[in-house]
């Protein structure tokens, strides 16, 4: 009987270290979820040509919101990648939290009870800014890419046409993102400075209720026009 008691209270005692690791393990997880303000260089931006001022300091291998460096973008850290950024991209959690980077931008205003936050992404060949929607709990509902993206150059379509990166910016308006698209196509024939072509096609995205993102076509247009990129490109490749 006293055999039995002894092995009892060492089954109880043990049921109840690893009730409390397990309590640990989850009140870290959570910590590592806190979003104070001080993580975020900025705070409800209503664009994303913020992007055109970031510095990239090739001696600490940091991103600045400025040249002046006075504000560094903060990483997120392993917990925040695979759970908020792995998903996004469909890839392999460890290739993301081995090659991919990513970095705390802006804080937004509450919506319906949700937290929007602003993230720069970066890995090879790639430079994207994201918004992404989290509930109480910090689980990522949905996500939209407001700038940037995937592009490893121009795209040689042709012996005589070269498809330049698209040029991609969202502006956000409460519960509403407005996003423009824009690729240059460039003529390189013997005739010198020659129109590119342009094709502009524009979205709406709407946050609804549930958290979901639903986004529409607006419109597209294609244009030409001499661009400078076009003459800088040409004068480059002579």
């Amino acid at each position: 009987m006293k055999q039995t008691i002894i092995v009892f209270w060492g089954l109880l005692i043990v049921s109840c270290n690893s009730s409390n690791l397990s309590k640990k393990a989850v009140q870290s997880e959570e910590i590592s979820f806190q979003l104070p303000d001080s993580l975020f260089a900025f705070h409800d931006i209503k664009n994303t040509l913020i992007i055109n001022d970031f510095w990239f300091d090739r001696n600490d291998y940091e991103y600045y919101s400025d040249s002046i460096q006075k504000r560094p973008f903060i990483k997120l850290d392993t917990i925040q990648l695979r759970k908020w950024i792995a998903p996004i991209f469909a890839l392999n959690v460890d290739y993301v939290t081995g090659y991919m980077e990513s970095r705390f931008v802006s804080k937004q205003k509450i919506i319906d009870g949700f937290t929007p936050i602003v993230v720069w992404v970066t890995g090879d060949d790639y430079g994207a800014l994201f918004y992404i929607l989290l509930d109480k709990n910090y689980n990522a509902i949905s996500y939209f890419k407001l700038s940037g993206g995937e592009c490893g150059g121009p795209d040689y379509v042709s012996d005589t046409l070269i498809e330049l990166c698209p040029l991609r910016h969202s502006f956000i308006e409460e519960k509403k993102i407005r996003t423009y698209s824009l690729t240059e196509i460039i003529r390189t024939s013997e005739k010198g400075k020659e129109a590119s072509i342009f094709d502009s096609v524009n979205y709406v995205s709407e946050i609804l209720t549930t958290g979901k993102i639903q986004t529409k076509q607006i419109d597209s247009t294609r244009y030409e026009r001499v661009s400078e990129n076009s003459n800088i490109f040409l004068k480059e490749n002579k």
